[in-house]
């Protein structure tokens, strides 16, 4: 609390009680509530609220959304995008509360297998019963990438003469399966 006013010197306000229809729960919603403080003030150096006509008044307490936690995991698919239907998931829901990823993508730092960091929120949006609870703003998160599609790559057939060398080289192999649009094996050491 903030005491204003000309006191006597040495006397000083230590204590009131301060109360609050709601926002000091851990689930109490995001938005605006109202401080109360309320009689008796109790001090030191020979402050008596006696002494003063004191003017109590309200102040406001604020309840910011909390930022979200989200992680996910798909397979390959040689993008660096995470897609709310993969799914990504509220890590740090407060209890119960109900708070999806409803829609939208955002930026990986990569593309390729393992932990990728979600860099930028993008287009994502909450959903859920206590969605307004939570904000993207400030959110983190990441995103295990997966092995793709299987491809089996197959040495091709050669042969040679008894008597001759023969070099096998770094090209002479089949790859099958499916691989991403644009990506090709183009050498393997044989």
């Amino acid at each position: 609390f903030t005491v204003t006013g000309t006191m006597i010197t040495g006397e000083l306000v230590t204590n009131v009680i301060l109360s609050a229809a709601g926002g000091t729960n851990a689930g109490d919603a995001a938005g605006g509530y109202i401080i109360t403080p309320s009689a008796p003030a109790t001090g030191s150096g020979g402050f008596l609220a006696a002494n003063y006509p004191i003017t109590y008044a309200t102040n406001t307490l604020t309840v910011n959304p909390l930022a979200v936690d989200l992680t996910g995991t798909r397979p390959y698919n040689g993008l660096a995008t995470a897609l709310y239907s993969m799914p990504l998931t509220v890590t740090n829901a407060v209890g119960t509360d109900v708070v999806t990823v409803a829609s939208g993508s955002a930026t990986l730092a990569g593309a390729n297998v393992g932990s990728q960091t979600i860099t930028n929120m993008g287009s994502l949006a909450l959903g859920g019963a206590q969605a307004a609870n939570y904000t993207l703003a400030g959110a983190s998160g990441s995103v295990e990438i997966t092995s793709g599609n299987a491809i089996t790559i197959t040495a091709d057939a050669r042969s040679k003469t008894y008597g001759s060398s023969l070099v096998l080289g770094t090209t002479n192999f089949t790859v099958t399966g499916t691989m991403i649009t644009g990506e090709l094996v183009t050498n393997v050491i044989l």
